[in-house]
């Protein structure tokens, strides 16, 4: 089962910094979760909220920011990340988008992913699946379902849109063995976030899950 650093490492470091990333990169990780959306100025920045106030100080949504206002406030650029993570790292990008935002995030992604030669060590995600199929349309190969809900079959949702994944990327809440066994025998990797309980981990190693996203990449040396 692979560990996978959920917004860095996240357990010891403010999440989703280059300090989190750099730690996440000491402490082994192979694998790497991000989340990034667009700035007012159209520069693609790792944040997970659409609003400021949690994680950086401030008040106001990302897209309606200034890429080096926020580079201030502790903020990142994806560019730079991705010039920190040796390529031998997978990262899962996962974009996000606000309804009422209709620019082109996937294109700005993609491009970004491509110009830096790492779209074979990166894998996209998203929970709008329009942006999913915006990927496929331009090359993206290795796409994850981001799902919060008990979908019924949703390998048969992703074949009615025409969607190609390799991951269903799903709750903990939604896991169970019959779940596992059917997304595996459809050809999909099953991947759950965020496991930083020890024995949901354990568990989900014995039903075969195949990757969690969690906070602590030690969880399973924890008691």
């Amino acid at each position: 089962m692979i560990l996978i650093a959920h917004r860095g490492a996240s357990g010891y470091c403010l999440e989703n910094t280059m300090a989190s990333f750099e730690k996440a990169l000491e402490m082994g990780a192979t694998m790497i979760e991000l989340d990034v959306q667009l700035t007012a100025d159209e520069k693609i920045v790792v944040y997970h909220d659409f609003e400021l106030g949690r994680i950086a100080k401030g008040e106001g949504f990302i897209k309606d920011q200034l890429s080096e206002d926020l580079v201030k406030l502790d903020i990142p650029l994806l560019e730079d990340v991705l010039d920190l993570v040796p390529s031998d790292v997978v990262i899962n990008v996962e974009i996000k988008r606000l309804g009422i935002d209709r620019r082109d995030v996937a294109q700005k992604v993609y491009t970004m992913v491509e110009e830096k030669g790492r779209l074979e060590s990166i894998t996209f995600s998203a929970f709008d699946h329009q942006i999913l199929l915006d990927l496929q349309s331009l090359g993206a190969k290795r796409l994850g379902l981001l799902l919060d809900s008990g979908m019924v079959r949703p390998w048969d949702y992703m074949q009615s849109i025409g969607l190609h994944c390799i991951s269903i990327n799903q709750s903990k809440a939604f896991i169970h063995p019959q779940f596992v066994e059917q997304a595996h025998a459809h050809g999909y990797q099953v991947f759950s976030y965020t496991v930083n309980e020890p024995q949901v981990a354990k568990t989900f190693e014995t039903f075969g899950v195949d990757g969690i996203f969690t906070n602590y990449l030690d969880i399973l040396n924890k008691e």
